[in-house]
This record gives structure tokens, C-alpha cells and sequence, in this order.
């Protein structure tokens, strides 16, 4: 094994550490309330999914060509492409949220809308 090998091994050992302490670290310290929220599934998907391809980093250079390979390299990355859009779906859903969480205004007035007019006529 040549030095830089060594150093990408241990590198991606710690990463891989990192990883899996901060997955057990949330859900013990949540006491498993980290299912509840979309922020927390959330977090947790994407620390599992980068201990998933530091392990598969590792695996491909202990192990060189092993079987499932290719299955499992294309797992790992079709779960990463899932995960790049999951910020887009939880943006998507606070801003709707936001939107119809939005006080109405009181009876009798007109509604402002976003030109900043009040959308009524003049008589």
C-alpha cells in the first residue's frame, strides 16, 4: 500500500467515524425524535448516506472488485441524487406553508398583493 493510499485510508476511516458517531449521537440524544420532524429524517439521511460512501471508499480499496460492487456503488449514488433534491421538496413545502399559514386580512379591506397594489378597482 503506498502512502497515499495509507493516508486516503485513514482519512476516509475518520470521515466514516465521524459519520456513524453523529447518526448514534442524534438519535440517542433525541431520545428517536429525530423520525418526527422532516429536518431530522432529513439530517439522518444525509449522514447515513455519506457513512454509506465512505464505507464503500473503504470497501473498494481493502477489498478491490468485490461482488455487488457495481449494485452497491449505484445504490449509494442514487440515494445521493434523491437526497440533493429533498432541500428543493422541504423549501418548497416551508415556503407553501408559510403562504397559507399567512394572517388574512381582516373582513371589509382589500388584500395587498405582491405588485403592492390593494386589487380593487377604483369606483
Amino acid at each position: 500500500m503506498t502512502p497515499y493510499s495509507a493516508a486516503l485510508l485513514v482519512i476516509t476511516g475518520v470521515g466514516l467515524a465521524g459519520c456513524l458517531f453523529f447518526c448514534v449521537a442524534y438519535w440517542l440524544r433525541s431520545g428517536g425524535a429525530w423520525w418526527r420532524t422532516e429536518a431530522g429524517r432529513f439530517l439522518m439521511t444525509v449522514y447515513a448516506n455519506l457513512a454509506a460512501l465512505f464505507a464503500l471508499v473503504i470497501a473498494n480499496q481493502v477489498f478491490g472488485q468485490w461482488p455487488g460492487r457495481q449494485a452497491v456503488t449505484l445504490t449509494v449514488f442514487c440515494a445521493y441524487v434523491v437526497e440533493t433534491w429533498w432541500p428543493a421538496r422541504l423549501l418548497w413545502h416551508a415556503q407553501a406553508r408559510a403562504e397559507r399559514d399567512k394572517p388574512s386580512p381582516p373582513n371589509g379591506s382589500a388584500a395587498v398583493t405582491r405588485s403592492g397594489t390593494s386589487g380593487t378597482t377604483p369606483a
